[in-house]
């Protein structure tokens, strides 16, 4: 049984990754880098940059990047019917695994989405936590519905409302985990300074 799902694993993630080449992220980061550059040498002084900002913009340009490519990019437009599911399927019911490829699928969305969430909560780490939180997590929602709107315009992908609730849980956890750290780099911090 364990290697059947080491077999489906494998198969989802050699389809999932069909047409991403390792030089369009390459080249996708130096852009990325190029465009953080210019925005740091004409904005650094009007706005105060820091290079903890500038670096927080870099990682949010490269994995908004990345997100694009995974979903969207890495298709032909039309190659996907314009398919809409709305019912809320995560490959599992009070029986047991019913589709593993489902369940599969539904970690994937979510681990996409939790360095997403870790990166967009640095933004507003000095928000009160919870509020914080939750507004990275409605931007993660925001974020998921807009690749997922684009998918079924572009015919890129299937438009499915399962992807948007598991990128939101993604985005919830990262959000959790980035302010669970940030709490304690914060707490060493303060702790430092005091001795």
């Amino acid at each position: 049984m364990r290697k059947y799902y080491f077999t489906a694993l494998k198969h989802i993630l050699i389809n999932e990754t069909k047409g991403i080449y390792i030089a369009d992220y390459l080249i996708w980061v130096l852009v990325s880098a190029i465009i953080t550059l210019l925005g740091w040498l004409f904005f650094s002084k009007k706005f105060h940059l820091t290079y903890s900002k500038m670096l927080m913009f870099f990682m949010t340009l490269v994995y908004a990047g990345v997100i694009m490519f995974l979903t969207i990019l890495r298709r032909k437009p039309g190659s996907y019917p314009g398919v809409i599911y709305t019912k809320i399927d995560f490959g599992v019911g009070l029986n047991g695994i019913y589709n593993l490829i489902n369940l599969v699928c539904c970690f994937l969305n979510i681990a996409l989405f939790v360095p997403w969430g870790a990166i967009l909560y640095l933004y507003r780490r000095n928000d009160n936590k919870s509020k914080a939180i939750i507004m990275t997590t409605l931007l993660g929602f925001s974020c998921s519905a807009f690749v997922e709107v684009t998918q079924r315009i572009t015919g890129t992908g299937f438009f499915e409302l399962t992807d948007i609730f598991t990128n939101t849980v993604g985005a919830f956890i990262g959000a959790a985990i980035s302010a669970g750290l940030y709490t304690g780099y914060r707490g060493l911090k303060n702790k430092n300074e005091e001795q």
